[in-house]
């Protein structure tokens, strides 16, 4: 991917979240037999009961891959995955000086 195009779904990302009330909602799809990966579909609310999905955004801007659905792969056990998804994408979008501002997004299950 080249950094143009990235830094493009970076801005359309931090747009969406500046528009909405900077809260997330994630859904664990699946887990494997291992319990060391699970896919998690992730939505931000745009109104009233109205989702938008998120993942091709958090995709490209933390580099996290998608299944053949578009939901997000993740791996790692032992955490809330949900939660270190949305850290991590906290921590690209509003780094300053190397440095996390600190918590600008939260999640909740759904």
């Amino acid at each position: 991917m080249n950094k143009t195009k990235k830094a493009e779904d970076t801005k359309r990302l931090k747009d969406l979240l500046r528009k909405g009330k900077y809260k997330t909602y994630s859904r664990i799809n699946t887990v494997s037999r291992s319990g060391m990966s699970r896919t998690i579909d992730f939505f931000m609310a745009i109104g009233a009961g109205e989702m938008v999905n998120i993942n091709y955004y958090i995709s490209k801007t933390c580099g996290y891959s998608r299944n053949k659905d578009g939901a997000i792969r993740v791996s790692g056990c032992g955490m809330d995955m949900g939660f270190a998804v949305i850290y991590d994408l906290g921590r690209v979008l509003y780094k300053q000086n190397g440095s996390n501002p600190g918590y600008k997004i939260t999640n909740t299950w759904i």
